[in-house]
């Protein structure tokens, strides 16, 4: 299996795609303003940004928190949640692997404690802090993806997947 690129996607309080993005092997942008206008529109809409890593790299990375930090202060008072889909482990031949998704959350620190630590500290700066709060794993079999203990499952993950890796 090869890493052919990032592919990212803005996925909505149902569950549901609004858009997704192509991007390059070690970077995808998600468009600023039109996270901007959904967040204006309907406050909240926005469940996470979700896009892929090549193997073995499950965490955000400096960009990805650079990135989730600047959003936590557009959709402030929401949190911000990105998913980071990487694979664990496949089999060629079969067409097949296994795949986690990662989600994280950026939120503004709490303002008492922003407050608090400005008078001790002389801080002014109020901190973004982020944290891991969810795992998925899918199995991925030849162009169908699940979950334990559930069927098929015709969704948006087995599009970014299809997208981002290459079975040759």
């Amino acid at each position: 299996m090869k890493f052919v690129q990032e592919t990212g996607a803005i996925i909505a309080n149902d569950g549901g795609l609004i858009s997704m993005f192509d991007g390059e092997p070690g970077h995808v942008d998600f468009p600023d303003q039109m996270i901007a206008q959904l967040h204006k529109l309907q406050p909240g809409y926005i469940q996470r940004f979700t896009h892929t890593h090549p193997p073995g790299m499950p965490k955000p990375s400096g960009q990805d928190n650079s990135m989730m930090s600047n959003l936590a202060m557009v959709v402030y008072p929401f949190p911000v949640r990105l998913g980071i889909i990487v694979p664990q482990s496949w089999v060629l031949a079969k067409r097949e692997g296994e795949f986690v998704e990662n989600v994280y959350q950026w939120v503004f620190e709490p303002r008492e404690v922003w407050q608090a630590r400005k008078m001790i500290h002389n801080d002014t700066k109020r901190a973004i802090v982020y944290e891991k709060v969810d795992s998925t794993i899918f199995t991925y079999s030849d162009g169908i993806l699940s979950k334990k203990h559930q069927p098929h499952i015709s969704s948006w993950q087995d599009w970014i997947i299809e997208r981002s890796y290459s079975w040759q």
